[in-house]
């Protein structure tokens, strides 16, 4: 679901507006890399792509991402591991 974001709040705001829309922005951009990349190298090399390109927010992100691709294939399992995706096996996952 795409959101509209009220451009006029961000020259009044305090930050969290914009890091918000920056926030769902980069997930969104996640998503579409992550399902073009899968398709490419497989899941274990976009996930190793997606940290090289996206970093810290791969970090931040990344168990969302996984979830939504999992849901695109009608999974409820991490396409990675095979194990119920959360943010702890994400790290594992990426640390080994």
């Amino acid at each position: 679901m795409s959101q509209i974001f009220d451009l006029e709040r961000l020259v009044s705001d305090d930050g969290s507006y914009f890091s918000k829309m920056a926030s769902e922005l980069t997930l969104s951009a996640m998503k579409s890399n992550f399902k073009e990349i899968a398709d490419e190298k497989g899941i274990e090399g976009a996930v190793e792509s997606m940290l090289r390109l996206f970093e810290g927010s791969w970090i931040t992100h990344g168990s969302t991402v996984l979830q939504w691709y999992a849901a695109e294939l009608g999974k409820t399992e991490c396409p990675v591991c095979g194990t119920t995706i959360d943010q702890k096996i994400l790290l594992e996952r990426l640390e080994s």
